[in-house]
C-alpha cells in the first residue's frame, strides 16, 4: 500500500503530470493506454510524470471499493490533484494533464485521441505547465469533460 502512495523522487522536477484513470473492465482503456504509451515514448521522466490510478476494484465489494477510493484520494492529494476525484469520481479511459507546480489542469486526453494527437497535446501542455510553474496563472484545461460535481 505504501508503494501506491509514495511519489517517486526521480520525477520531482517533471513540470507536467499525466493523471491517468484506468480499469481492467474499461473498454476505452484498452484503446487509450497503448496510444498513451506510444505518445510518452517521446518524453523523458524529467519532462512528464505518468501517475496511473487503477480503478479496477471500484466495482468490487463495498470494503474493497472504500479502500480503493481512500487510497486514490490520498494519492491524488500527494500529486496536488485531490480535486480530480470530486470532478471525475471513477471515470476511466482518460487522463488529466496538470502543471506539477500548481496542480492546475492544463488539458485532458482520452481514447478519442490518437497517439499523435496525444503527443501534440503533451507538447502544448508542457509549454503551459512550465509557464504555470514559473508563476503565470490562468490556465484553462482544454478538451476536458465537464466535472461530475
Amino acid at each position: 500500500m505504501l508503494a501506491l502512495l509514495a511519489p517517486l523522487a526521480s520525477f520531482a522536477d517533471a513540470p507536467l503530470k499525466i493523471i491517468s484513470f484506468r480499469a481492467d473492465w474499461c473498454p476505452a482503456c484498452h484503446v487509450f493506454e497503448p496510444a498513451l504509451s506510444r505518445a510518452l515514448e517521446n518524453y523523458s521522466r524529467a519532462q512528464v510524470e505518468l501517475v496511473t490510478l487503477d480503478l479496477t476494484h471500484l466495482k468490487s465489494d463495498p470494503d474493497s471499493r472504500d479502500a480503493l477510493i481512500a487510497a486514490t484520494h490520498t494519492r491524488l492529494r500527494i500529486h496536488n490533484a485531490g480535486y480530480l476525484w470530486d470532478w471525475y469520481e471513477g471515470r476511466t479511459g482518460m487522463a488529466v494533464l496538470i502543471a506539477t507546480g500548481t496542480g492546475k489542469p492544463v488539458a485532458c486526453i482520452d481514447s478519442r485521441h490518437s497517439a499523435r494527437d496525444m503527443t501534440d497535446t503533451i507538447e502544448l501542455s508542457l509549454i503551459e505547465a512550465r509557464s504555470a510553474n514559473a508563476g503565470e496563472d490562468g490556465l484553462s484545461a482544454t478538451a476536458c469533460p465537464d466535472p461530475l460535481r
